[in-house]
């Protein structure tokens, strides 16, 4: 009873201040409520609403139209869907190559409360269009901000696109001329201090046998510009796209393709803040003895790496206080699988409220439970042939 007295207690302190600071928005509000609930209660309920109806209220009148396109409800609106519970507003979306460059989307409320409850579920994905419809030509999931997703086609054009408003935003092209032996990567990041989003830029250039410099480029959304920055000193980056963590992108970086020591790669994760543009690099935890393939990734608000001995389990690893090195913890020791299916495990897709993991392994989704080392598995139509995954939920921020 005490729990549910203060859980209660805390969610009609939050709507008040909502409530309070719609009001002070503009004056034409007052209008806007219900007439029979308190304001903040009315606002509490508009702020849990499902974007696509939310989308048709604005046009009811001039009045809601202003209230719902307004900053502080996107935020507010924003807020809510995050601490959604049952992930009401949250979707998987993939890639796929078969027969063309494709983008697929299935919704993750009506999987995850399910697939605990059973070994093995069988879902329709959907097709979705995207603005850069060019079946032959690769399209590359960058990354996915506040329900913005970052896409890149063909390494050299760039969209902000919010899939459920179906608005999107092109990024001036960077003109750069690949060479052979020479390849780009970007980061998707967002500078909450200055509200910004931003695409850093790795354009890897061949140099000599085994080594490579980095030049480096940030986009600001907000001068919709592009430039050129100093870059880190050494490495060459591992990880397609960079990990946003603590304001910052991450990537995995070798000296070398090929480097090793006493069996081990060489390994090391560089960051850069999206907001100063300057460059860091995290310790690491000790992963113990052996040989081990290493995979940087996000886990819910942590930095992760997942430590893969390749026989008989794969180490979750995360940071749980950004920057401290004695905070890294493992997470999840996940046992090798004795099923009928085979690859190696990708970077977290997804923590759940209930911590259970949602991870790909191989062509399959997994649904991991580090309690009692227990997965569910969740096929997707078409995803056999998924190239990247990632997962977004609905917002109402413009791209």
């Amino acid at each position: 009873m005490e729990t549910s007295t203060s859980t209660s207690t805390s969610t009609s302190h939050e709507a008040t201040k909502r409530g309070k600071a719609m009001k002070s928005d503009t004056p034409i509000q007052r209008q806007l409520l219900i007439p029979s609930l308190p304001d903040e209660l009315s606002l509490e309920i508009l702020t849990r609403i499902p974007i696509k109806p939310l989308i048709r209220f604005t046009i009811v009148s001039k009045p809601w139209n202003l209230l719902i396109t307004s900053p502080h409800f996107t935020k507010s609106h924003l807020s809510t869907s995050l601490s959604n519970p049952l992930h009401s507003h949250h979707y998987l979306l993939h890639s796929s190559a078969r027969p063309n460059f494709t983008l697929h989307q299935t919704p993750l409320n009506p999987i995850l409360p399910n697939i605990i409850e059973q070994q093995q579920m069988v879902l329709e994905s959907h097709s979705i269009n995207h603005p850069m419809q060019r079946p032959d030509e690769s399209l590359w999931l960058v990354g996915s901000i506040n329900g913005l997703v970052c896409l890149a086609l063909d390494e050299n054009e760039i969209i902000f696109w919010n899939p459920c408003l179906g608005k999107h935003r092109r990024v001036p092209r960077l003109e750069v001329k690949i060479k052979r032996g020479c390849f780009i990567l970007y980061g998707f990041g967002y500078d909450a201090v200055g509200e910004d989003y931003k695409v850093v830029s790795i354009f890897c250039v061949f140099k000599e046998s085994n080594v490579y410099e980095n030049e480096v480029m940030v986009y600001s959304g907000k001068s919709d510009s592009w430039k050129t920055i100093e870059g880190f000193k050494d490495g060459v980056p591992l990880n397609d796209s960079g990990k946003f963590v603590n304001g910052k992108l991450h990537w995995a970086t070798s000296p070398g393709f090929h480097s090793t020591s006493g069996g081990k790669s060489k390994w090391s994760i560089v960051s850069i803040d999206v907001g100063d543009e300057s460059w860091g690099e995290l310790d690491q935890p000790n992963y113990g003895e052996g040989k081990y393939d290493l995979v940087l990734g996000v886990l819910g608000e942590w930095i992760c790496v997942l430590c893969n001995d390749g026989q008989s389990h794969v180490d979750v690893w995360v940071m749980k206080e950004y920057g401290v090195k004695e905070s890294w913890t493992k997470f999840a020791s996940i046992s090798s699988l004795n099923g009928p299916v085979s690859g190696s495990y990708e970077p977290p897709l997804f923590l759940l409220n209930n911590g259970k993991i949602l991870l790909m392994f191989g062509p399959n989704l997994v649904l991991y439970n580090s309690k009692d080392d227990s997965r569910s598995f969740l096929e997707i139509s078409d995803f056999h042939a998924c190239i990247e995954a990632l997962v977004y939920f609905e917002s109402l921020v413009l791209p």
